[in-house]
This record gives structure tokens, C-alpha cells and sequence, in this order.
């Protein structure tokens, strides 16, 4: 839309008509793309239309919508959600996009002036980025969205080191192996489906597309019983028609076969889609209990080309030279230990993460891959974004370092120091059930943590059912007072701290 300058500093951009509700136009003002947007309300809002995070000049064709009353556009990049009033990222504060001040004048959409305030904090010394991570070196493991999850760690302060465990594209296909399995399964249809990623389904239902056979697949795959390992393998399987029965809320493969164990599986065909890495030993568990199995290789996991990153990585993390490492797929867990233990510093690298390095996961099945290991390893409890992973980070790590101090209700001060929790400056002893709850609750301090979610950070072996989550609350307000802990029914637990 051409925007049509003016004597003074506020540009016409547009008539208010021309704004449909909740949606937005991109306009050149003073040489700068700017989103301007309507909201439900019929106010008008005014943004870069750059995305802080992709660097896309995109936002005016982002998704305007309200969370908890509040107008936000989505990126249509990565989704982030921005407050149409500020500018900020309603999932990660500290990202923010430039505003601008907007009026209405006689029906004429205007923008003035550049007045958000820079996201990032400078210190005296020019170029010096500050924030919760000033101070910490973090070692990044991601391929695929490595720039966003580094400018995110950056803009707190951190100092980054990025040597990838995967290739950019590691999800490889042989599509002549892919295409003789599809043949057979629409040949022969399955009883039940065992869709286990969101990539891979996507990939299969792409292929099949290439091949002239999705329709054929997609009725193949539609009469069977349909198991989904987690929301993203869900949201696969609903975009190419299909509808799952039933997906654990833990996201955790081995929960979809705790859901099979016992049934009686004799002489019904299943077929597991797998997801980069082998599941033969799936395939025998099922077999044991009578089924037909299948296993369909969509892709396979590729490491990096070029390793020497990651063996400079591994011994730096080894030395006990960095902080923390995040990791965002299981593949790059493997691929890191047997890096490490080709150079023989696999105790060492253990050793160094079950000491003073946190091993930071985007998620649950990430954080699995640290369990052989005897790894621990902390993870978003709410949700598998790299925003909320670089959040909880922002808490945890000064809080391993120098000790994080909450108020809670009643006026008392808790304070963690890494695994010591101190109440008005008495040590409190916690067994390593409420520990994992108490430290979920702190890095969200007055919201609201869904059970499921507390029942994924419980340590392995505890976590049989929900029941273990009110226990491990039940012994944590035992310790900190009845109050410090409240329960909002149908949804979770909260820390009640002081507003």
C-alpha cells in the first residue's frame, strides 16, 4: 500500500475502511515497513513490520487475534505472538517490535514517530548487550532454527558457542524403500497406526502425494485404530485427514506402548511410522504380544558433515568450560555421546553434566535420551518452544550460580541455590520428587502448571501416574507451609507468590 507524505511527521496511510477487523497492511513511512493493524475493537495499532526473530518484513500478514482480552498479531513465520499496544512477545518479554504512534483523522489511518523503546540493553560500554544471562557461556547443539535460538540467548547476554549435531536437513528419505512400504500398507491395510512425529507424517503424506498414491494411503491408514505419539504427529495426522484415537499427554513414545501393554494384540497388523531413529526393538515388544508389525522408515537422522565443531564442543563441556548446552532432538543427545566416546571423554562429559553443566532440553522426549545416561536435565514443563526453553534458562541458570529469591505469600522468602532450598534463611530438605515440582513452579511463579506437565519433570521412577504429582505437593507444602502451594482445580498448581 503506498503511503502519501505529509508537511508534518505523521504519514497518511490508508483509509480506516480499508483495514478489514483484525487484520493488518504493510506501508512505507519515512522509509521504514511498517504493519498497521485493526483490532477487534476498531482501534488501530501501529508495528515494524520486520520479525525480530526471522528478520522477515512479514508481520502485516500475520494472524490478529486476543489472548485474555489482549490484541496480538502472530508472525507468520515462527508464530510468536506480538501485543498489538507495545510491541512485546507475549511468550518471550524480553523480544519486542518497534511501535509506532497511530491516529485516526477523518477516517484516515495516520502513523507518526518511532516510540518503542530498543529491546535489547545496552551497558555503559557501547555494543555490550546485558541481561539474566550476562555472564554465562551456553553451548547450542540445534541445526535446524540455530540463528533464532542464538539471537534469543544473545539478547539476555549470554555468550554462544554453536557447533551442530545434525545436519541441516537430517531428515533424509529413500524414497524407493518409503515407496514399496507405502504399496504394502495400502496393499494390505493396517488394524492400527502408530504415527510417532509430525515431520515424518508430513513427509510420508508428501511423498505419497509425489507418487500419485495419498488418496489410496490416506483411506489405507483411515479404517485402523490410530495411536499419536504427541501434538505435533497429531496435527499431521489432521491435516491429512486422519483422526487418532488416542496420544498420551506426556508426548513419550514409551507411554504409547505402556497404552498397549496387556491387550491382546494376536494377529493384528501394525504399522510404526518411525522417526529417525530404529524402532526394530518396538517392532519385537509388539511382536511378543502377537501383532504383525511394520516398521516405515520415512527418514533416517543424519549427523553433521563437518564433526569438528562438536568434538571441540565436547571438550570444552568436558573441561567444564561452559554452563549450560541446549539440545532440541534426541538424535543430537546420541550424537554427542558417541562423539564423545570416540575421543574417550564420555565419562568426562557425563561426569561434567551430572556436576556443574545443565543439559537444557526443548522438551520431554528430548530429555529422555539423558535418562540411560543418568543425565539430569531440565525442560519447559508447559510447552516445546525455544522461547519457553531460553525462559526457563533465564531463571535456572543465575539460580544455580548466585541463588533465586521469590516471595511468597505471608510475607516469607524462599530461595533456591542450585539443589539447596532455603525458607527465611533455614535450610529445607526436599526429596527429589517435590525438588522437581518446587523448581517447575518457581521458573513460572504465579502460573498455572498443568498436572501432566508436573508429572513429565518427576524423576523416572516416580512418575507412575498423576497420584505421584499430589504426593510430591502434598510433602513440598508440608515443607514450605500448606499456603505456599495452591491448587486450581481442573487445571494444575501454582507457587503463590506475592503480587
Amino acid at each position: 500500500m503506498t503511503a502519501v507524505a505529509e508537511p508534518t511527521t505523521w504519514v497518511s496511510v490508508c483509509a480506516l475502511g480499508a483495514i478489514a477487523r483484525e487484520s493488518g497492511v504493510a506501508a512505507l513511512v519515512h522509509g521504514e515497513a511498517v504493519a498497521v493493524f485493526r483490532d477487534h475493537l476498531d482501534e488501530v495499532h501501529a508495528l515494524s513490520n520486520v520479525d525480530p526473530v526471522s528478520l522477515a518484513s512479514v508481520l502485516s500478514r500475520g494472524i490478529v487475534g486476543t489472548r485474555g482480552g489482549v490484541p496480538f498479531v502472530a508472525s507468520p513465520m515462527h508464530k510468536q505472538p506480538y501485543r498489538l499496544s507495545d510491541g512485546v512477545c507475549l511468550d518471550d518479554e524480553a523480544v519486542r517490535v518497534p511501535t509506532y504512534a497511530v491516529r485516526v483523522v477523518d477516517g484516515t489511518v495516520q502513523v507518526g514517530p518511532r516510540r518503542s523503546l530498543p529491546c535489547a540493553v545496552q551497558s555503559p560500554e557501547e555494543g555490550v548487550v546485558t541481561g539474566p544471562l550476562t555472564g554465562f557461556h551456553v553451548a547450542v547443539t540445534a541445526a535446524r532454527k540455530a540463528d533464532e535460538q542464538i539471537a534469543l540467548l544473545e539478547r539476555r547476554g549470554a555468550t554462544v558457542e554453536h557447533a551442530p549435531a545434525l545436519t541441516l536437513d537430517p531428515h533424509r528419505v529413500d524414497e524407493a524403500r518409503l515407496r514399496e512400504a507405502t504399496e504394502r500398507v495400502i496393499a494390505e491395510p493396517p488394524d492400527m497406526f502408530l504415527a510417532t512425529t509430525g515431520i515424518g507424517m508430513k513427509a510420508w503424506v508428501a511423498a505419497a502425494e509425489g507418487w500419485g498414491l495419498r488418496d489410496r494411503l490416506v483411506a489405507a491408514l483411515s479404517s485402523a485404530e490410530i495411536l499419536a505419539r504427541g501434538p505435533k504427529s497429531v496435527g499431521a495426522l489432521r491435516r491429512a485427514g486422519l483422526r487418532e484415537l488416542w496420544a498420551p499427554e506426556s508426548e513419550l513414545f514409551e507411554d504409547v506402548l505402556d497404552h498397549l501393554r496387556g491387550r491382546d494384540l494376536t494377529g493384528r497388523r501394525i504399522v510404526v511410522q518411525e522417526h529417525g531413529q530404529s524402532l526394530s526393538m518396538v517392532a519385537h515388544a509388539l511382536r511378543r504380544q502377537g501383532a504383525e508389525v511394520e516398521n516405515v522408515t520415512v527418514y533416517r537422522v543424519i549427523s553433521a558433515e563437518d564433526p569438528a565443531p562438536m568434538f571441540a564442543m565436547v571438550e570444552r563441556i568436558a573441561d567444564g568450560e561452559v554452563d549450560a548446552v541446549t539440545f532440541t532432538s534426541a538424535p543430537a543427545v546420541a550424537t554427542m555421546m558417541d562423539c564423545a566416546a570416540s575421543v574417550g571423554r564420555r565419562d568426562d562429559l557425563i561426569s561434567a553434566f551430572q556436576a556443574d553443566v545443565v543439559a537444557v532440553c526443548v522438551g520431554p522426549v528430548t530429555a529422555a535420551a539423558f535418562e540411560m545416561w543418568g543425565v539430569p536435565s531440565i525442560y519447559p514443563p508447559d510447552r516445546s518452544r525455544l522461547a519457553a526453553m531460553v525462559k526457563l534458562m533465564e531463571t535456572e541458570l543465575p539460580s544455580r550460580r548466585s541463588g533465586l529469591s521469590v516471595d511468597l505469600v505471608g510475607g516469607r522468602q524462599l530461595l533456591l541455590h542450585g539443589e539447596q532450598v532455603l525458607l527465611d534463611g533455614v535450610e529445607v530438605k526436599l526429596s527429589p520428587a517435590p525438588l522437581s515440582v518446587l523448581h517447575a513452579l518457581v521458573a513460572n511463579p504465579g502460573n498455572v502448571i498443568p498436572r501432566p506437565a508436573l508429572l513429565a519433570m518427576l524423576p523416572s521412577g516416580t512418575a507412575a501416574s498423576e497420584h505421584a504429582v499430589e504426593m510430591a505437593v502434598a510433602r513440598l507444602r508440608a515443607a514450605l507451609g500448606t499456603r505456599s502451594v495452591q491448587t486450581v482445580v481442573k487445571r494444575g498448581y501454582r507457587l503463590a507468590v506475592e503480587r
